[in-house]
This record gives structure tokens, sequence and C-alpha cells, in this order.
């Protein structure tokens, strides 16, 4: 991809040192996500990681891109606020980095970019399948998986997928609703700065305003639920060994081979942990 403008650009905002108690995991995990992006079966992509500290061990590739945030982290006390408020702070911070990378991805003239969580993975299939569509506004993942570290053998079938994991817009970089400026001087408290966490209501916000986006007709993305996970281990009540079980005979799905092959899945024992 040398002297070309990237197709789509992932935008992965990667979470504060102060924001995390083990920073090799995290580290993992977004090694595990770049992983599945390199893994991509069109190589039109370029993977753009905003943060405040150097991740350890990511893979040196040309297509990766790593930028510092151009505002000063949470504080290692934030760990210690209650519940809502700590979860408030920590995904204004990842906000902040997700628009950072935007205005990059603007100035750079890529067609689409996709904003993607630095621990969920993606079907290899995806970057070629939107490219070749070329939709006007871009796309939404209706369907994926969701991986728990508490059964890392077994994937679970979501619908709605866009509703539950972040990672499940690709936008057409010249009509998302971002804004043109980011002024990192409003407050956390700032909802204008925050909303743009708020993934749920992507493909609602662009059909109200005429461009409504396309339906990935596939599971194209995994969602990953594990200890260094934000939400999960800030308000997400205990799940019931009961409650595990009829989930497993559900929707749970045994990973194979391929599916482990599509989406860069690690192996069972866990890499680097």
């Amino acid at each position: 991809m040398a002297g070309e403008v990237a197709r789509i650009d992932f935008v992965i905002p990667f979470r504060a040192r102060t924001t995390t108690t083990n920073w090799r995991r995290a580290c993992q995990l977004l090694t595990d996500t770049l992983r599945s992006v390199e893994n991509s079966s069109d190589a039109r992509w370029r993977a753009i990681v905003v943060c405040h500290d150097e991740p350890i061990g990511i893979p040196s590739d040309r297509q990766v891109l790593v930028v510092r945030a151009p505002f000063e982290p949470p504080g290692p006390d934030s760990q210690n606020l209650a519940t809502k408020r700590r979860l408030f702070v920590w995904e204004t911070d990842k906000g902040r980095k997700q628009l950072a990378g935007v205005d990059l991805v603007r100035r750079s003239g890529s067609k689409y970019f996709m904003l993607l969580d630095a621990d969920d993975l993606i079907s290899s299939r995806l970057v070629e399948w939107c490219l070749a569509r070329d939709h006007p506004a871009g796309y939404f993942i209706d369907e994926g998986y969701r991986l728990d570290d508490t059964n890392r053998d077994r994937l679970y079938f979501r619908r709605r997928f866009f509703q539950e994991c972040g990672s499940s817009s690709i936008l057409r970089t010249t009509v998302a609703p971002f804004p043109a400026k980011l002024d990192y001087t409003l407050d956390l408290n700032d909802k204008f700065t925050r909303r743009y966490v708020v993934h749920a209501y992507i493909p609602e916000a662009m059909a109200a305003l005429g461009q409504p986006m396309e339906r990935v007709p596939f599971p194209a993305a995994v969602y990953r639920f594990h200890d260094q996970n934000i939400f999960a281990n800030s308000a997400r009540k205990k799940e019931s060994w009961l409650r595990r079980q009829f989930r497993n005979l559900l929707r749970g799905r045994l990973l194979d081979c391929r599916l482990r092959s599509e989406f860069s899945i690690p192996d069972a024992r866990g890499q680097g942990e």
C-alpha cells in the first residue's frame, strides 16, 4: 500500500495505562485486534491506534499508525471513582480518541472508517465486501459473535450486534456526522463529546440524515468480553452458572478452525497471558 490512500481506516482508541491494573493484558488484547485486521483478504486498509501510552508488543506493520492523543489521560485516581462516574470519565476519554482518529482520517482522504474497539476482532471478509459494494453512506454490522473469557472454546451468536458492540459501523468519511473541528477544551461532562461512544444509534441517526446505511449480511465481528473490558469490569452483573448453561444451549457455537481463521481468534489457552 506504499503511496496509496487507505480505502478503509480502522480507528482504534486505546485505553490509558492509568485506567488498567493489567497493562500487559490490555496490550495483548490490542495485538489480537490488530492481527485480525491484518488478516483481511483485501489489503486496502490502515489501522490508526490513538493512545496516551505507547503499547507494547504490537505488530511492526507499515499499515499500523500509532498516534498520541492530544489531551491528558484520566488520572490514576479515576479507578477509585464511583461506577457511573468512572464509566463516564473513561468512555469520554475513549470518545475523544475516536474523534482525533476521525479527524486524521478526513485529512488523509480515506473512503471509509470503522471505529474499532481495542479488543474486538473482525472478519477477514469485511474489508473486501465493503469495498466491492462501495455504498454511499456506509455499513452496519447486524450479526456478530460474542467471545467470553469464561468459555473461550465457544462463540455466542448475536443479532442486532450494533446495539451491543461499538465495533459495528463502517462509515463513509465524507458523510459521517462528526464535527469538522475538534475542541479539546470541552469539559468531561460535555455530552456533545461523549455521545460518539453511543454506537447503538448510528444507523438510526444516519437514516434520519437521509443517508441510510447498508446491513452487512454475515456475522462480521467478534465482541470480546473479559476482565479488561471497561463496561464488563464496571457495571454488568455477574452471570449465574444456570444462565450461562442456558445461553450455551441456545446461542453457543463451538469454535472450529474456520471461525478461528476468519476472525484470527487466539487459541483458548491464551496468547501472551
